[in-house]
């Protein structure tokens, strides 16, 4: 959300310098109690953007984990009946 919000307020920006847009009010779809100054709109951004990184790159190895050594955890369970081959009927 972050990054629309400053995505869709650059296109609005009149003032012809990045500092003096990070220093403008801005928000989403105009509600006036989520305005902010853009420069803690970008800080939002960049933390949700890390923080998704960093999710992404743990999931690798835990997806490891759970085919390589069936870790009875939820996660895995659910992970592991999904990829599981249907059962013979008798």
């Amino acid at each position: 959300m972050a990054g629309g919000v400053i995505a869709s307020s650059l296109t609005q920006v009149t003032s012809g310098t990045s500092a003096a847009f990070l220093e403008s009010e801005i928000g989403p779809w105009g509600a006036t109690w989520l305005n902010g100054k853009a420069r803690k709109w970008t800080y939002w951004e960049h933390t949700a953007f890390w923080a998704g990184l960093f999710l992404a790159a743990l999931s690798f190895p835990a997806g490891k984990a759970c085919y390589r050594e069936a870790v009875p955890t939820p996660w895995c369970t659910a992970m592991l009946a999904d990829t599981a081959p249907p059962k013979a009927e008798k």
